[in-house]
């Protein structure tokens, strides 16, 4: 045998068995950096799973106990209504008011429409005067001092207050089934009486359910996730073995054909790193080449194990904004729910009144948005219209509507005329403002007797007055600065008899300044002219057609929010 031959089979063998020991060797660490990865993975995704948690779990809590302190004003506001001219030392006679004990006792509900709790009315002794729970109401809650003193202590400070500040917090009480719950209460004095309404919720049912479905949510997204990256790691190391299996072959071949020298020095190092290439390539970032052969292919090879480095830590980091990005659409959507909730939504509103008819669409550019609109009676015979643009979108102005709205309706009910109810909203949200949103508003209150609107303008968009006939004019402008500014503001009512068949259409920016693909605004004459086409349509439809029509004119492409409200006088 020539020694030539000699030295081939020699290497042969050698090849074969440092083959066999890689494979090995390859199979141990492979499982071992498999193993490490997926547990990394694993603690990354709980990581940013609890974060995430915490987070939503903070900003709905914070929001829900703000919502209970406006829930309370509101029933507080419309109580001082209620309660003038009445005796309010006969508790037995308004006990037995089924209307006013309606008013005072609402169900407190979650966003999906469960009770989670209610609203109660003491007197300054702290005498239970209406409660929903029978067994609790002529008791003083003095009684319970010794078993539940956080409860007591709440409605002490409230009783005894000196100012009309709300007292809030949480405590341990009995619910409607005489149980020991867990609750938190808002305690707000009732204008111009000695009573007080305490608008309460039992944790357990108002927050925790919300909590429960964030965390299932955030645990499914980390199970997931779990089983994507478990099979990512199994495919991966699969392909490995393949990979080096074959590159194995390869080079027990080509030594046989050209040598043992040409082999080591020259094909092996470039098998090799086109094998790294190639897993790479395949999704394998953390897959690395040996760095040996000559000098410029040990140098290549060091590139392409710093580019796996780090495509494998950018495929970590984009891992980890995918999951926190899934969480915060979550919340938003959670957060969607609760701000349509607070929007009318029935539409017949009224249909007991057949003087007029009304409907109202809001489109949102993003989940939450900052446009709104309302419509409630202050009296039986004065209807308030009300359309309003928060600043911005998103969360921070989808908060500062929801306060906008509940400032509104509890000024309406004590100003008699628009001006007196913008100036006074005006004050209230400039007072402890630290943001820098505002909004602009449109309020009108219409007389059902006499068909006279009387209406003022807070830096709104004009509304439209539009004719059976087709023929459409914008109302008059009144002057006034947009609301949450300057506190000092005055502002202008002007009014004007609606006809009947008459339609009043309010809009948002949303609609004028709508934007084409080609830049262009859909401006208040095109408004108009669609308006005039519209004038024979009922309200509903007419609303439906305007925010079909400008979505249809964006092509997709919504930049602001969207809202149209439609009135008009039947008769």
């Amino acid at each position: 045998m020539k020694l030539r031959t000699r030295l081939i089979l020699s290497y042969l063998i050698v090849v074969v068995v440092l083959a066999v020991g890689l494979l090995g060797l390859l199979e141990i660490v492979g499982n071992r950096v498999a193993r490490d990865d997926l547990a990394a993975a694993d603690r990354g995704v709980d990581d940013v799973a609890q974060a995430n948690l915490r987070l939503s779990e903070n900003v709905l809590t914070s929001y829900g106990e703000k919502f209970v302190e406006l829930q309370g004003k509101l029933v507080a506001s419309q109580l001082a209504a209620k309660f003038q001219g009445r005796d309010l030392k006969n508790y037995d006679a308004m006990r037995n008011d089924a209307v006013l004990r309606a008013a005072a006792t609402p169900n407190m509900e979650t966003y999906d429409g469960i009770r989670a709790g209610y609203c109660d009315v003491l007197d300054e002794k702290g005498v239970s005067v209406l409660h929903p729970n029978p067994d609790v109401e002529g008791k003083n809650f003095r009684d319970w001092k010794d078993d539940h003193p956080k409860m007591w202590e709440l409605v002490e400070e409230a009783i005894t207050a000196k100012d009309e500040r709300v007292v809030k917090g949480y405590y341990t009480f009995l619910d409607c089934n005489n149980c020991s719950r867990r609750k938190y209460m808002a305690i707000v004095p009732i204008r111009g009486t000695r009573f007080f309404v305490c608008a309460v919720v039992n944790i357990d049912d108002y927050f925790l359910p919300v909590h429960e479905k964030i965390k299932d949510a955030s645990d499914a997204a980390s199970q997931r996730s779990r089983e994507d990256i478990l099979a990512s790691t199994d495919a991966s190391t699969n392909s490995m073995r393949w990979i080096v299996l074959i590159g194995t072959i390869v080079l027990v071949l080509i030594t046989g054909l050209f040598g043992w020298r040409l082999a080591y020095t020259i094909s092996t190092p470039i098998l090799e790193l086109r094998d790294g290439v190639r897993k790479i390539g395949e999704g394998d970032f953390s897959f690395a080449v040996r760095e040996k052969g000559i000098p410029e292919i040990v140098e290549l090879k060091k590139s392409v194990n710093q580019l796996g480095v780090q495509l494998t830590q950018y495929m970590r980091n984009l891992t980890r904004e995918v999951q926190a990005r899934q969480a915060v659409e979550s919340e938003l959507s959670v957060a969607s729910q609760i701000q349509q909730s607070l929007l009318p939504h029935s539409f017949p509103p009224f249909p007991e009144h057949d003087e007029f008819s009304l409907h109202a669409i809001t489109r949102a550019a993003k989940q939450v948005g900052g446009d709104f609109y309302d419509f409630f009676f202050i009296d039986p015979k004065r209807l308030v219209i009300l359309v309003g643009d928060v600043s911005g979108k998103g969360v921070p102005a989808s908060l500062f509507m929801a306060v906008t709205r509940t400032v509104m309706r509890i000024v309406c009910a004590h100003k008699d005329d628009p001006a007196e109810a913008l100036a006074s909203a005006n004050r209230l949200l400039c007072r402890d403002k630290d943001t820098d949103l505002f909004v602009t508003l449109f309020l009108a209150y219409y007389h059902l007797d006499s068909g006279v609107l009387e209406y003022g303008n807070a830096g709104h968009n004009p509304p439209f007055l539009v004719s059976p006939d087709g023929k459409t004019r914008m109302l008059d402008e009144t002057g006034g600065l947009i609301l949450a500014i300057d506190p000092t503001e005055v502002y202008k009512m002007d009014k004007i008899t609606v006809s009947p068949a008459q339609t009043l259409v309010l809009y948002t920016d949303g609609v004028t300044e709508a934007m084409s693909p080609t830049r262009e605004q859909f401006g208040e004459e095109r408004f108009a002219e669609l308006l005039q086409r519209l004038a024979g349509e009922s309200v509903k439809d007419m609303c439906d057609t305007v925010a079909t029509d400008v979505m249809a004119y964006q092509k997709g492409n919504q930049f602001d929010d969207l809202t149209v409200l439609a009135w008009r006088r039947e008769k």
